[in-house]
């Protein structure tokens, strides 16, 4: 059995296939792998967000901290664009107001399953992944050239601190 890890950044999240931990199981009932498409839903801690699957590289079980969702028909909804809208201000916002309590948040199956959620057509939906895909490019090439300049600007200041001293 193998529990996912998360990259917490906000709207990439993506399992950490490498960082998994394995083990035997034990009990009888038939494990309800993880599947390509699948969502996770981290239902614990204060930030509660959705992974839509791309991969799923071995038999994989989510940990209890996690709801796995399996969208049962693609032609009304899509299972990335369902993630990407759990991952959106409104539903966000809609969570952290019904969410159970205080010093951590917990989310219950049956408050995950009233969420509004708005259902575009199928070209829409595509066209908002697409969108939401170039974001993330763009966030990543951005943090890549903030750090870039971090590096730049620590290397001036070593060098002028080096000089005087």
């Amino acid at each position: 059995m193998l529990y996912p890890a998360m990259n917490y950044r906000v709207n990439l999240q993506q399992v950490n296939w490498t960082s998994l931990i394995k083990t035997e199981l034990t009990g009888k009932k038939a494990p309800r792998w993880l599947q390509k498409t699948d969502i996770l839903f981290l239902a614990r801690g204060n930030n509660n967000y959705a992974t839509y699957l791309d991969e799923v590289n071995e038999q994989t079980l989510c940990s209890p901290h996690f709801f796995q969702i399996h969208v049962k028909d693609e032609n009304i909804i899509l299972p990335e664009y369902l993630a990407w809208q759990i991952n959106q201000k409104p539903v966000q916002n809609y969570l952290c107001s019904v969410g159970e309590g205080t010093v951590v948040r917990n989310i219950r199956r049956a408050v995950l399953e009233s969420i509004p959620i708005t259902v575009p057509t199928i070209k829409d939906q595509l066209l908002t992944i697409k969108v939401s895909k170039i974001e993330n490019q763009l966030h990543e090439f951005f943090v890549q050239q903030i750090e870039n300049n971090q590096s730049i600007m620590a290397g001036i200041a070593q060098q002028q601190v080096t000089k005087n001293i």
